[in-house]
This record gives structure tokens, C-alpha cells and sequence, in this order.
């Protein structure tokens, strides 16, 4: 959405750095937010703070790096499944065009589950507080690519009372409102 509009006043290169720096922070503002706000969920419940500084450190350090590697890993879903091997895996990891926005929540997914166990905390508080802000940083991920325009949707076009419009699909806006 900014690209069109920045690329007459602003050239490719810092255009691209500008647009990659606006497009990272806010999914890291969503990450950093969405941690904030769980501890302060699990806190209500009675966890000890000093665990749950621990805990949401552990989390908010780790989860970048793990969503960008599940959402690298699913490259190779976009290709027939004759064509898997761990040398196309790991090809498409390092050198894949495609990066899966919802894919990146695997691995960040289990990573938490796994150090709440480890932390101790009751499975129910863990999954309730958890599924209770993921959607928020999602959120926030989405809206950095609703203004950046990369996940937009393949061109669509319809016409209404002879007027043909085409447009790209605006999916991440959607991923917003639901």
C-alpha cells in the first residue's frame, strides 16, 4: 500500500530498507506487546513475577527468530510433494522467495508450550493466556504487511453497473478484522 505511493518521492534501495524497517517493528511492537500483556494475564493468576519476567524474556527473544524459521520451513509446501527432500528443504529455507505469515506461528506454538512446561505453569492458564493475545500480535504482523503490500492477494476484478474495477486482493486487511 506504501509502496506505490512512496516509490515517486523515495528510491528503491532506502524505499526497501524503509518499508523492511516499518514492516519488522511492527511485528516485533506485536510481539512485544502480545508478552506484556500475557504476563500480565498470568500475574492476575497468581504465578510468581520473577518466573514469568523469565519466561516472557525467554519468549520475546526467541519467537522472532522461531517464526522466521517456520515460515521459511514452509517454502517447500508450495512446491508438488515429489519434489520434497531435506536438500529442497533446506534450499528453499536459505534461498526460497516465499515466506508463510500464518506458518510462522508453529514453531513460536510449541517453543512456549514446551518452556511452560518447563516453567511449571498449569496448562489451562498457559493456553488460556496465550490464545487470548497471539491474535493481537497477529494482528500487528498483518497490519505491517497490509501497509508494506507484500502478502497482498492476486488481482481480482468485477464489474458493477458496467464499470470494471481490479484491484489486489487486500488479505492481510482481512486477517485484521477476523
Amino acid at each position: 500500500m506504501l509502496y506505490p505511493l512512496l516509490s515517486k518521492y523515495i528510491g528503491f534501495p532506502l524505499l526497501g530498507y524503509i518499508l523492511n524497517g516499518l514492516y519488522f517493528s511492527l511485528i516485533i511492537t506485536g510481539i512485544v506487546l502480545s508478552a506484556f500483556l500475557f504476563f500480565r494475564q498470568m500475574a492476575c493468576t497468581g504465578y510468581d513475577t520473577y518466573r514469568l519476567r523469565a519466561f516472557v524474556v525467554c519468549s520475546v527473544i526467541m519467537i522472532f527468530p522461531l517464526g522466521v524459521i517456520s515460515s521459511r520451513a514452509a517454502n517447500m509446501f508450495y512446491f508438488p510433494p515429489d519434489q520434497w527432500s531435506v536438500s529442497f528443504f533446506i534450499d528453499q529455507f536459505f534461498s526460497g522467495s516465499y515466506q508463510t505469515f500464518h506458518a510462522a506461528l508453529i514453531l513460536p506454538l510449541i517453543f512456549l508450550m514446551l518452556i511452560g512446561q518447563w516453567f511449571k505453569f498449569k496448562k489451562i492458564h498457559l493456553i488460556d493466556s496465550l490464545f487470548l493475545y497471539i491474535p493481537l500480535g497477529h494482528a500487528f504482523g498483518r497490519s505491517g504487511c497490509f501497509l508494506v503490500g507484500c502478502c497482498w492477494g492476486n488481482l481480482i476484478s468485477f464489474s458493477l453497473f458496467g464499470r470494471t474495477v481490479s484491484f489486489h486482493n487486500p488479505v492481510p486487511l482481512y486477517a485484521i478484522i477476523f
